[in-house]
This record gives structure tokens, C-alpha cells and sequence, in this order.
């Protein structure tokens, strides 16, 4: 057998003895030896001595011992070093897949050996959460029906089921068919009640990723109990959770008429009137985002939403006002959204809550997409008043005055240009049939 001190050979000649050395099977115990100082190289630093072992052709060696299955221990070690492969680089982990590694993991999640799988699934998560494409890829050759299974075949593995979640975490984020997404729907629905905060987190995040298709079959997380479940995270103490649990749910109420009365039956606006005060600006911008997208949708109003009550609208006005302007942003979205489907009480009390006066000081030092939603507030107020047109449009004159309307009509933006002459017209107008 070769002598695996490193300080009398080259680099290279180290690892070729090595090579030559693990592929001698006349000698169990001391091919173990060397591939262990093989795999030792993988985890070094020096990404020199990992191209070396590519180089020299080490990689279809491991991937040989990987298949070795009377040697559990051998397979642990090929697929402990083939994940520091690929955590190593990006040029590292193409070399990986140029060798079709990731079937011979795929493969090892069978293993009799509960190690031999963690490691297999702890590479595959770092393969797929690497790139994109690799995601695609394994996808398309069915590796979802392999993650099923590694999920269902071990239940009782911690390591697995966080690389489980992690890798629904990634996959979501491409687009699914819906065949593919009903079948990961069970595994989503059991593994969002998990106590693991970060197996919480990953298939909160899959969820959202999914959600922010608009084509997605939103009807799914009704059948699957999932959109109950993550109104349920909204009480969690975690910020990384609750940001990402509202963002899921603000995209799911976007347009879905089912999704919304679910919604507002599993008591949605008692935890969002707490959230948008939340202590941290995170929580606070997205449960404003949630908020918006539930007062931009008509169907709310025809449910729960008609009686909102005023404590809500104050806790969302007071973000006006807050010092982190996502936050400022994502109130005035939702100011907008009330302002366009909300009843004429809501229209009075936001004029009572002299919203008109702070608005319009925000216009002055505001960025076009701010300008352009207060303004369109402005004119909802206006030509949704009825009887209280007179009130609503001598305050505008107060605070807004002509000047600002007619430089706003001279805008670049043609959106803020139709805003300001509306107003500009309202304002003038001197007689309203109500």
C-alpha cells in the first residue's frame, strides 16, 4: 500500500496514491483507510487539492465506492465527500453532475443504512439549493416522486425531514404542473405544523414561492387545509415566520373568492390588527401588504370586512406616520385599496381621521409611485363622497393647493398627470348629483 505521508510525496502524487489504493479490493480495512484520507481532501479549504482529485479522476472513485453495498461505511464516506464537493464551488458541483451523481445519490436514499441516506439526502438538498437550473432538471426526471418516498421512508429522521423541507423550500420556487403540486400538498401540510422553526420556515417559504404565481391552483390550499394552517402560524413569536406566513396569505387573497371567506371564517382580521402595530417594521410592512391585498378585494366586503372595525383602521393609519418608509408605502397601499371598495363609512372615518392633511404633506417629498397612490386615494375620497362632497373636497383645498395640482399635471408620468387634472376638476366643479 502506497504511504499516505503527504510531506515526502507531491500534492499530486499523494492523491494518486491514494486513487490507487482505494481501488484495491483485496484489502477492506485499508481501502477504508485511504478513501478516508481521500475524503479528507474534499473537505479541505484549498479548492487546489479538491481540482487535483477531480483531475486525477477521484470523483468516478467515490462514486464507485458510493455503489459499494456490503460497505455502508464506504458509502457514507463517498457521500459525506461528495456534498463537500458540492459545497465547495460552483465549478466544483458541475463536475459533480458531469459524472451523473445525482441519480447514485437519489439511489443511496434506499440504503439500509439510516447514515448512508442522510448523507445522500444532505447532498441532493445542497445540489438543488445551488441552482436553479438543477432543480429543473431533477423535476423533469421525476424527482419528485424520489422526495415523497425519502420523506414517507423516514419519518423518524430529523436530518432528513429538515432536508426534506429545505429542498420543497427550493422546488417551489420553479413552476410546478399541477399534478406535481397536488402530490407535494400532503407532505406541506403535515410539515407546516412541525415544532422545528426552520422546517416551519422552509415550507412556509415553499408555500409563498408557489403563491407568487398568480396561475397557481389556489383551490389546493383550501382542499388541503393548508390556508387554515397558515393563519395559525400568525400567533408565532418568530419574525422570520410571520413575514413569511402574511406574505403567503396577502398573495393569496389577491383574487380568489374562496380564499378570502376562509380567511376572514378563521378570524384573519384579529390577527392582523395586532400585527400591523408588531413591534418590528418587518412584521409591520407585511401585514400591511396582507391587509392591502385583503381591502382590495371586492369579496371582502360582502362578508365580515363590511363591519371592520374602527381599531383596525387606526392601527393601520398610524403607520403613516412610522419611521421606516416600506412601511409608509405598504399603509398608503392599503389606504388605497379601502378608498376604492370600501363602504362610505369607511370613506368618512378616513376622513375623520384627518388623513387628508398627512397625505397630502406626504406628497410634497414623495418618490412617483407614492405620489401616484396618494393622489388616486385623493380622488376616491372625492368622487366617492356623495354626501359629504362638500366636506371632503374644502379640505383638499386646504391642504393641496393649486399650484401643486398644476405642476402635477405637467408630470412626466401620465398616470400622476390624469390624478391631478381629475382632482384639479373635482375641486372646480360646482355643482355634484348625488
Amino acid at each position: 500500500m502506497a504511504s499516505y505521508d503527504k510531506d515526502n510525496t507531491t500534492e499530486e502524487d499523494y492523491i494518486r496514491n491514494l486513487i490507487k489504493d482505494v481501488e484495491n479490493l483485496s484489502f477492506p480495512h485499508k481501502q477504508l483507510e485511504a478513501f478516508k484520507s481521500l475524503c479528507t481532501i474534499t473537505s479541505s479549504s484549498n479548492f487546489k487539492l479538491i481540482e487535483s482529485l477531480v483531475a486525477l479522476g477521484g470523483l468516478p472513485v467515490i462514486l464507485r465506492c458510493a455503489k459499494t453495498n456490503k460497505h455502508p461505511q464506504i458509502q457514507i464516506e463517498a457521500a459525506w465527500a461528495l456534498n463537500n464537493i458540492i459545497i465547495g464551488c460552483k465549478d466544483h458541483l458541475a463536475d459533480v453532475m458531469k459524472v451523473d451523481a445525482f441519480p447514485l445519490l437519489c439511489h443511496l436514499l434506499k440504503s439500509n443504512c439510516l447514515q448512508v441516506c442522510e448523507q445522500a439526502a444532505t447532498a441532493i438538498a445542497n445540489i438543488l439549493v445551488t441552482d436553479k437550473e438543477y432543480c429543473a432538471q431533477a423535476v423533469d426526471k421525476g424527482f419528485i416522486r424520489t422526495l415523497i418516498s425519502m420523506y414517507y421512508l423516514h419519518l423518524n429522521s430529523p436530518i432528513i425531514i429538515r432536508r426534506v423541507s429545505c429542498i420543497i423550500r427550493y422546488i417551489c420556487q420553479i413552476e410546478l404542473c399541477y399534478t406535481l403540486v397536488k402530490k407535494i400538498m400532503p407532505v406541506i401540510r403535515t410539515l407546516i405544523y412541525h415544532l422545528d422553526k426552520d422546517i416551519k420556515l422552509n415550507i412556509l417559504y415553499g408555500i409563498t414561492y408557489l403563491t407568487d404565481n398568480k396561475d397557481f391552483p389556489f383551490k389546493l390550499l383550501l382542499n388541503y387545509g393548508i390556508l387554515e394552517s397558515m393563519i395559525s402560524v400568525l400567533v408565532h413569536s418568530d419574525i422570520k415566520i410571520l413575514i413569511v406566513a402574511l406574505h403567503g396569505l396577502g398573495n393569496c387573497l389577491k383574487d380568489t373568492e374562496n380564499l378570502v371567506e376562509n380567511t376572514l371564517d378563521n378570524n384573519i382580521l384579529q390577527h392582523l390588527g395586532g400585527l400591523v402595530i408588531h413591534d418590528s417594521s418587518l412584521v409591520r410592512k407585511s401585514a400591511l401588504f396582507c391587509v392591502g391585498e385583503l381591502l382590495g378585494n371586492p369579496m371582502s366586503y360582502s362578508h365580515e370586512l363590511s363591519n371592520i372595525n374602527g381599531q383596525l383602521m387606526v392601527n393601520i393609519f398610524i403607520n403613516l406616520t412610522d419611521e421606516d418608509d416600506d412601511v409608509n408605502k405598504e399603509t398608503i397601499y392599503a389606504l388605497l385599496k379601502l378608498s376604492a371598495t370600501g363602504s362610505k363609512d369607511h370613506i368618512l372615518m378616513l376622513v375623520q381621521m384627518e388623513s387628508i392633511p398627512i397625505l397630502s404633506e406626504i406628497l410634497e417629498y414623495s418618490k412617483c409611485d407614492i405620489i401616484k397612490m396618494i393622489l388616486e386615494i385623493i380622488l376616491n375620497l372625492i368622487e366617492r363622497s356623495e354626501e359629504y362632497f362638500v366636506t371632503i373636497t374644502s379640505m383638499v383645498r386646504k391642504h393641496i393647493d393649486y399650484t401643486t395640482l398644476e405642476y402635477l399635471m405637467k408630470h412626466k408620468d401620465t398616470d400622476i398627470q390624469k390624478f391631478a387634472n381629475d382632482i384639479y376638476t373635482d375641486l372646480n366643479y360646482e355643482s355634484r348629483i348625488v
